[in-house]
């Protein structure tokens, strides 16, 4: 899930929690910088740096995946917008002008999910898009896919499937009272996360288990690579958990929001408000990068040996 939407307001909030629930974040950081400040790395860590690539779009994008050598990117309006390079972006027809928040791909089809109880898919690397006819209720935030199957996940917490990305079963069983942003499938595991801190797991993406996070702020994102989970949220919260079950919380060295998270090359990336990059190798010590673009970042994701993350205004990130 893909937070531009609920920063207005919820960011002051995030400020006050910084201070009096999660001091944990800000200790053993010797003079953290904030996003936009001087403390923080130009662009260069190692051999990451960010390129900022014009995409001629206006609309905000919120989502952001890779599959059969293509980058797809989603976002306000219905914009859905595809590239083989990360460089070169085209325009595709999405025949909405809905908000689509997230993007997946899984066995030859992407997938996009949106307000309105909006579902995309895509059988041609993103050229030309189809409604799909299921019914899966008023807002869709997350899909991913996993065991063969994609699994969507609703912002109060129903389920669906589907085998081809066109026809969505619903699950009689459903996460825990809450709201819901995103989900994610690796190691043999479904990870759900969402508001206050809640995460749920699922072997099958049919029986779900709520698990204690630690934290109550809102969970933005999760992702996996190298043997751990990862999810990210508001005033700078980093889970880590090997098994999805325990979790850990780290030190971000940010209170802005997080958004998004990858991993690749070695690195996981989070990103997030007011142009928040932060990376890491063991997605424990974590550091400042400035992209120079001076927008909010909303989602990234790794394909093709490179980094990509879309933000604010048509903004494309790009790691050369």
């Amino acid at each position: 899930m893909k937070g531009i939407t609920k920063v207005i307001g919820a960011y002051l909030v995030a400020m006050v929690l910084a201070l009096s629930l999660f001091p944990i974040i800000l200790s053993g950081c010797s003079s953290p910088s904030s996003p936009g400040e001087e403390g923080g790395s130009d662009g260069t860590i190692g051999h990451f740096k960010w390129e900022v690539v014009s995409t001629e779009v206006g609309e905000s994008l919120t989502g952001i995946a890779y599959g059969d050598g293509e980058f797809v990117a989603v976002g306000e309006r219905g914009v859905i917008l595809t590239s083989s390079d990360a460089h070169t972006w085209n325009v595709r027809s999405s025949g909405t002008v809905t908000r689509l928040r997230d993007v997946a791909y899984g066995d030859g089809t992407f997938v996009t999910v949106g307000g309105w109880g909006t579902v995309l898919y895509s059988k041609d690397e993103g050229r030309h898009w189809k409604v799909s006819p299921s019914k899966v209720g008023f807002l869709p935030t997350g899909v991913v896919y996993g065991k063969g199957t994609f699994v969507l996940l609703h912002n109060y917490g129903e389920v669906f499937l589907s085998d081809d990305g066109v026809t969505w079963n619903p699950i009689s069983n459903r996460l825990k009272k809450g709201l819901w942003y995103d989900i994610t499938y690796a190691n043999g595991l479904f990870v759900a996360v969402g508001g206050g801190g809640a995460i749920n797991i699922s072997h099958d993406g049919i029986h779900w288990k709520s698990v204690d996070s630690g934290v109550k702020a809102d969970l933005n994102d999760v992702a996996y690579g190298d043997g751990k989970f990862v999810a990210v949220g508001y005033v700078g919260v980093i889970l880590t958990s090997r098994d999805g079950e325990n979790w850990e919380l780290q030190t971000s060295g940010v209170t802005t929001p997080l958004f998004g998270v990858a991993y690749g090359d070695g690195l996981y990336t989070a990103v997030g408000f007011s142009d928040t990059t932060l990376i890491s190798n063991d997605a424990v010590n974590w550091e400042l990068v400035k992209s120079g673009a001076r927008i909010s970042i909303d989602s990234v994701a790794y394909g093709d040996g490179k980094f990509v993350a879309v933000g604010w205004s048509g903004t494309v990130l790009v790691t050369p």
